[in-house]
């Protein structure tokens, strides 16, 4: 009926705003920890180490010093975008968004500034005179500049990374691993929009989301529409407005038929080829919309379009 055709849509309305949300904070995430990892280095580059005498430091005056320039450097970027396995395992082919009941999330203790060790050490330094010729930050007399190790006169400096834990902790999607409850996310001062309470509440609201639009139809066979109840339901509208959705086997099937190909050839070629390959490109109110079935499914220019073409037949 038309009030089941309006609860449906108004389904799949609901399951793509927690969609777009789920998105959004997952995207936040990623951008999150990619700026991390940028700004944790792992290894320290030290250059242009210098001799200096004179110098004052904490007030202490006609220090020695021996100085490096320090490039804090990252290993290369890691896959966080789940579109291949070039960077490691993760891809889409083994995460089962429809199966999972927690994620690995860096909590947010963790994502801090990475902290430093810096070591200074001298012996006999009066009589420094040079920077090393094997090492940078160290500085020795001018005999040994090239064997520190032999050196009797030495100012080194050592900055070192300290190791930062980034193991991820499992933020449970469900409370008490109750697929019908959600943890709610503390709405007070530590709540933020990409923390792992909130993505994992909205993950949880998002799987339960009663709505056939986690289905790929076109994807699949006419054979297998038989028992789909609220598919039937729409046919039965679109085929003739106000009668009832068929009871026996028989009957499904031919309403099935009326709209899809029954052999399987030839399912593929006019349903999953015409959704994923064919190109509508319409101007609606002077709105130009463009893009292929699949691609505009759950989008308002979507929407726009079903209407349009609705419109157009029941003129």
């Amino acid at each position: 009926t038309g009030v089941e055709v309006t609860n449906t849509i108004s389904k799949v309305q609901e399951a793509e705003s927690k969609y777009l949300t789920a998105i959004g904070l997952l995207k936040a995430l990623v951008a999150q920890l990619r700026t991390l990892h940028k700004l944790k280095p792992t290894m320290i580059a030290l250059s242009a180490t210098t001799k200096g005498q004179g110098v004052t430091q904490y007030t202490a005056t006609g220090l020695y010093t021996c100085s490096s320039t320090v490039t804090p450097t990252a290993e290369a970027d890691s896959n966080c975008s789940l579109e291949s396995d070039q960077a490691g395992q993760i891809t889409d082919a083994n995460v089962n968004l429809q199966t999972a009941g927690h994620l690995n999330i860096l909590v947010d203790s963790k994502i801090q500034l990475t902290k430093f060790k810096l070591i200074a050490a001298a012996k006999a330094s009066d009589s420094v005179t040079d920077p090393a010729t094997s090492h940078q930050g160290i500085c020795t007399e001018s005999g040994n500049k090239g064997n520190p190790s032999a050196a009797s006169n030495v100012i080194a400096g050592v900055l070192e990374v300290t190791d930062h834990d980034a193991a991820p902790e499992k933020t449970q999607i469900f409370a008490a691993n109750d697929v019908s409850k959600c943890n709610p996310a503390n709405r007070d001062a530590t709540w933020r929009a990409d923390a792992a309470p909130n993505l994992a509440q909205t993950l949880c609201e998002l799987k339960k989301v009663d709505s056939i639009v986690g289905r790929r139809y076109h994807k699949e066979n006419a054979a297998q529409f038989v028992g789909d109840s609220e598919l039937m339901t729409i046919l039965s509208e679109l085929n003739s407005p106000g009668t009832k959705a068929p009871k026996t086997e028989q009957e499904k099937k031919a309403l099935i038929h009326k709209f899809f190909p029954q052999d399987p050839t030839a399912f593929k070629t006019e349903i999953t080829d015409a959704v994923e390959k064919t190109e509508i490109s319409i101007k609606i109110r002077e709105k130009p919309i463009k893009g292929t079935p699949i691609a505009l499914a759950g989008t308002a220019d979507g929407a726009e379009v079903l209407a349009y073409y609705l419109g157009k037949d029941l003129a």
